[in-house]
């Protein structure tokens, strides 16, 4: 059994999603900055974490909580309840694409591939700090 791996980066979530994420122009398509600079962040972040380990092999478990920017206009008792980070963000971006940002990120350095990924809980809270905590075990740990 080993300890589960805990990411954590600073910022807004930035989601993976064909609209946000492509651009086309003379040349084709290419991922938009924005998107290669959240996971670049990300994969950073991991390699930091993971210390020259291998990444992991089998079935994984993989959450992800998004903590999203509060907006400059909300009814004071949800700013009360988002200051603590316990105010559900119902809007866009949606979780999956906020997900796929973080799994692509994590290839080769975590697991070996996003297909691992067996499970897990994907969350998206307001929050004053804006940042993604991702926890990443074996399946076997607890599954």
């Amino acid at each position: 059994m080993t300890d589960p791996i805990r990411i954590v980066v600073d910022g807004p979530p930035v989601p993976y999603s064909e609209r946000t994420t492509l651009w086309r122009g003379k040349v084709g398509s290419k991922r938009r900055p924005k998107v290669v600079a959240y996971q670049t962040a990300i994969s950073w972040a991991a390699r930091q974490v993971m210390a020259g380990r291998p990444p992991l092999e089998g079935p994984i478990w993989f959450s992800a909580t998004f903590f999203m920017p509060m907006p400059k206009r909300m009814r004071k008792m949800e700013r009360i309840i988002a200051e603590q980070e316990l105010l559900p963000h119902a809007k866009r971006p949606d979780r999956t694409n906020l997900l796929k940002a973080a799994e692509d990120a994590l290839n080769g350095i975590v697991w070996v591939d996003d297909g691992q990924v067996s499970g897990g809980m994907p969350l998206k809270f307001y929050s004053r700090r804006p940042r993604v905590e991702l926890t990443v075990e074996p399946w076997a740990n607890n599954h």
